[in-house]
């Protein structure tokens, strides 16, 4: 009999009661750790709002939408008595004008000459993501929002609920408004901030799945930030479903990426280290069991402690590059990306601040101008009319119908007259042009790079000349363009080592175009130093490709394309491949039938051959041998009887 049973499960008791107690303390301690964390990032976003020029993106926004409003008098302190009755929007024509619908493509080397079949399943695996993550929609946004703005924002992040039959989670690509993004104050590149916030409208029943969080009280925080207002009380959010979600990325003393939200006073996420894995670590045995988890898959213990790690844990065989196996359980090292999952494009660069220079203040006051007179040339137009002069014995009644008869005499004929009173707004359409031109000249843009008649381009060279220089002004945008997209695509790369653990399908070319359908394994990436520790190889020199600078409309190319063929360039298998790119209708039939008939004629060119082959081996015929006789010795063997011809045919065939 024990008899210290008693006092055992009374000491186990008094120390569960005590382990407890501390749990809660230690939960309290967090919490209000956590409170003093969520003021301190309110009072920097409260900084941060005041030094960011919010009202400036409205107007900007409006005037490319065509805003009526005009400017005051820079010299007066009176405010506009009217706006423009007609707006002549060259924002909007000049922004338009520039629109490039071309999507740069991903083209990754490696550093080291054995590993370029991984360069290849980078830049090929990145391929497919941009059309299956809808980058046509977010860059045709961002080719406006540019230049209106000076900036442009795609964040790249993970949803982990996406489910496939084949593997779970997915990058996304979400577009960002400038206004959305608050950066840190005195710092202009993003990479190097401590900090910076996002700020997004989401419906509380969103939070809620999201987070499991219900907000009752909340409310639409910041809707300057997350809509087009010129003054914060406009637009205000009535009927209560939304509410300001605010983010805050910052780098803690290590280094690491860190995310912190929050709704007015509630914090939502508080995930220091954001791309270490998290886990869930027994306090008894020190199993590591997935975050999810309860209870202890070892000991079954509820005593969990959640736990970031930089390593991950196998779940299924792994074979490196060197052929080297890893079984399930064992730990690896994590992939953790060092930069912000955010790709920034610039318009063009502007000194000493975080957002570029905008087309739309450049040509602000030309627009302004044009405003102005276009409505003042309106209004002498519309005022002007027309002074009917009647004889005084004439009594008749003008009216506004289209005929009307009216009877006089030809003394009272001759004393009536009509005499129009029209404004000359001729000086006005002359300020609007000049207007227009100055505007034009300072975006680089010209008539002929408009497509416009150009009356100083005399041939069809100069017209290209004018066109090039043009376009030459732009290169600056352009280039701007293809380093967001090589960020872009780093980060995406990042992405992909960071939270691909399953493999991962993608569709790839071989050398004469026909699909490969192929598998992105990020373990395919890991190696071991000449010490034995485990790292990933990212060694690569990513790019977006400059190449794809050809016009991507199908009518260009198809025409080229053509060209090529007829000048025999292009043989039918290449002009329909070409075809097949650019979605030709049957283009891929009309190939796959090129092919088999191309197959066809071989085999039976090879049976040809076949038989020419046979038929030389084969020992001539009788009649063969019978002609290959000269001319006295036939005439001998065809008197010969039937039985001796057989005879000497016979001996004749064998070998000698």
């Amino acid at each position: 009999m024990d008899l210290m049973k008693p006092l055992k499960v009374a000491a186990k008791a008094v120390k569960n009661v005590v382990d407890a107690v501390k749990d809660k303390v230690k939960e309290a301690e967090e919490q209000v750790d956590q409170q003093d964390r969520l003021k301190e990032w309110q009072e920097k976003l409260n900084v941060a709002q005041a030094n960011y020029p919010l009202n400036l993106m409205d107007e900007r926004e409006y005037l490319y939408l065509g805003a009526r409003a005009v400017d005051a008098n820079i010299n007066s302190k009176q405010l506009p008595a009217k706006m423009a009755n007609n707006v002549y929007n060259i924002c909007f024509e000049f922004v338009e004008t520039i629109v490039d619908p071309t999507i740069p493509q991903p083209s990754v080397r490696s550093k080291l000459g054995e590993y370029s079949d991984l360069a290849s399943m980078i830049e090929d695996s990145l391929g497919n993501d941009l059309t299956e993550l809808h980058i046509e929609r977010i860059n045709d946004m961002n080719e406006r929002i540019t230049p209106v703005q000076g900036i442009s924002i795609i964040e790249v992040a993970w949803n982990p609920d996406y489910k496939h039959r084949l593997y779970r989670g997915e990058i996304e690509l979400i577009q960002r408004h400038p206004k959305q993004l608050v950066p840190q104050p005195g710092l202009y590149n993003l990479q190097k901030m401590d900090y910076f916030f996002i700020l997004e409208s989401m419906t509380k029943e969103q939070i809620k799945n999201y987070t499991g969080i219900e907000l009752t009280n909340a409310e639409e925080e910041f809707p300057q930030n997350t809509s087009m207002m010129i003054s914060t009380t406009q637009n205000r959010n009535h009927d209560g479903e939304t509410v300001t979600k605010i983010t805050c990325w910052y780098k803690d003393e290590d280094g690491d990426i860190s995310k912190f939200s929050w709704v007015q006073d509630t914090v939502l996420e508080d995930l220091p280290k954001f791309f270490y894995r998290r886990y869930a670590e027994c306090t008894e045995c020190g199993t590591m069991n997935p975050a999810s988890e309860e209870k202890c898959s070892s000991c079954e213990s509820k005593k969990l402690k959640k736990v970031a790690k930089k390593e991950t844990m196998l779940d299924a065989p792994v074979v490196l590059a060197s052929g080297e196996p890893l079984p399930i359980g064992t730990m690896v090292p994590s992939f953790c990306p060092t930069r912000y999952p955010f790709s920034i494009r610039v318009n063009v660069p502007k000194n000493f601040s975080f957002l570029g220079q905008s087309d739309v203040d450049i040509i602000r006051d030309q627009q302004d101008t044009i405003k102005k007179a276009v409505t003042k040339a309106e209004e002498k137009i519309v005022k002007g009319g027309s002074v009917i002069v009647l004889p005084d014995d004439l009594n008749a009644q003008i009216t506004d119908q289209t005929y009307q008869i009216i009877r006089m005499n030809a003394q009272q004929r001759a004393a009536f007259d009509v005499k129009d009173l029209m404004a000359d707004i001729t000086s006005e359409m002359a300020w609007v042009e000049d207007a227009y031109k100055k505007a034009q000249s300072m975006l680089g843009i010209t008539d002929a790079y408009q497509g416009k008649e150009d009356p100083t381009a005399k041939s069809g060279v100069a017209k290209q000349i004018q066109v090039q220089q043009a376009s030459g002004r732009l290169q600056s945008k352009q280039f701007n363009k293809f380093e967001a997209f090589k960020e872009l695509f780093e980060i995406m790369f990042e992405f992909k080592l960071a939270f691909y653990d399953e493999l991962r399908p993608y569709l790839a070319k071989d050398a004469n175009g026909k699909d490969m359908f192929q598998m992105f394994d990020k373990y395919a990436f890991l190696m071991r130093d000449a010490e034995g520790e485990l790292f990933y190889n990212t060694d690569f020199i990513i790019s977006a490709d400059s190449s794809q600078g050809l016009p991507k409309d199908k009518i260009f190319l198809f025409n080229q394309a053509k060209e090529m063929a007829t000048a025999g360039l292009l043989d039918p298998n290449q002009f329909w491949m070409l075809m097949e790119s650019i979605n030709f209708p049957q283009a891929k039939q009309i190939r796959k039938q090129i092919e088999e008939q191309q197959q066809m004629q071989m085999k039976i060119q090879q049976d040809q051959m076949a038989m020419q082959a046979e038929a030389a081996n084969q020992p001539p015929t009788h009649d063969e041998q019978v002609d290959g006789l000269d001319g006295p010795t036939k005439e001998m063997y065809n008197k010969l009887p039937p039985e001796m011809k057989a005879e000497i045919m016979q001996k004749a065939s064998q070998p000698q």
